[in-house]
């Protein structure tokens, strides 16, 4: 529709209804109170017209979800598991944006996912998931493994940090099961710093170092043999994956309600550390 159709719509409405929704600028137009009033139920009206059709006529309703989320998320965790909600909804076209810093995306994506404390100002937070760094390295990286094993056991290994995670490494050494033998050895190692999850990864698994890691992220590498944990150790950072929502936006399309509600509920279906 254009402009002045969509202008000489309003005027019809609001002379059938008897009342002015909006209050005409030099530039612009504003809700007049009533019209504010009234928007709430217009909105979910259309909502539930929306999940109606949606659920009815499936591919003549065609959406579409934009989700951004970190590039370590995204590949390690969501994408093994995206074809699980693509089934239960055909009808989606989804898109997927990735973002390396919290707040760095657009803010047209539906679904917005970052690591942090949680806080960002401006918008509400839900935790998706919020796991420990694991301790992991190559197979043949470890002389000995399982009971009795030391940090010592991990050779000359670099220790591999990520940028943006805290000192974790230091965290560890304060752990009560780590011996002054383990702080010795931490304090000779060779730091090793790159910039995201994957990095780490796969530099960790060609056996170039020891990483900590999130174990959402290291578990594939864990499921499939290229990553071991040569001891049990791992260490809270402080920061998780939330989902978060501008303030300002009031309701989410049904759409974007059930990919909210899908994610929420693989997170939660996750094994946790010990599991895996």
């Amino acid at each position: 529709m254009t402009q002045a159709s969509t202008s000489h719509h309003i005027r019809s409405l609001e002379k059938w209804l008897g009342a002015a929704l909006f209050e005409r600028l030099p530039r612009s137009v504003r809700l007049t109170e009533i019209g504010s009033g009234y928007l709430p139920a217009v909105r979910r009206a259309l909502n539930e017209l929306s999940e109606a059709t949606l659920d009815l006529f499936g591919q003549a309703a065609q959406r579409s979800i934009t989700i951004q989320a970190p590039a370590a998320l995204t590949t390690l965790w969501l994408a093994p598991r995206l074809h699980r909600f693509v089934k239960v909804h055909p009808q989606l076209e989804l898109r997927l944006q990735i973002t390396n810093w919290p707040g760095a995306g657009t803010e047209e994506a539906d679904i917005d996912i970052r690591y942090g404390d949680g806080t960002w100002p401006g918008f509400t937070s839900r935790l998706l998931l919020d796991e420990p760094a694991v301790l992991v390295c190559a197979p043949a990286l470890a002389r000995k493994r399982g009971a009795g094993a030391t940090l010592a056991d991990l050779g000359e290994a670099p220790l591999i940090h990520i940028l943006g995670t805290g000192d974790l490494w230091s965290a560890i050494g304060t752990q009560p099961a780590i011996t002054g033998a383990d702080q010795d050895w931490l304090r000779a190692r060779q730091l090793l710093k790159v910039d995201s999850s994957l990095t780490a990864l796969e530099l960790a698994a060609s056996g170039l170092g020891v990483a900590l890691v999130l174990h959402c992220f290291a578990r594939p590498y864990l499921q499939d043999g290229r990553l071991i944990r040569p001891l049990p150790l791992q260490v809270q950072t402080g920061q998780a994956h939330f989902i978060v929502t501008a303030a300002s936006r009031r309701e989410l399309a049904p759409e974007v309600l059930a990919c909210r509600d899908w994610l929420l509920a693989e997170a939660q279906s996750d094994p946790q550390p010990g599991q895996s």
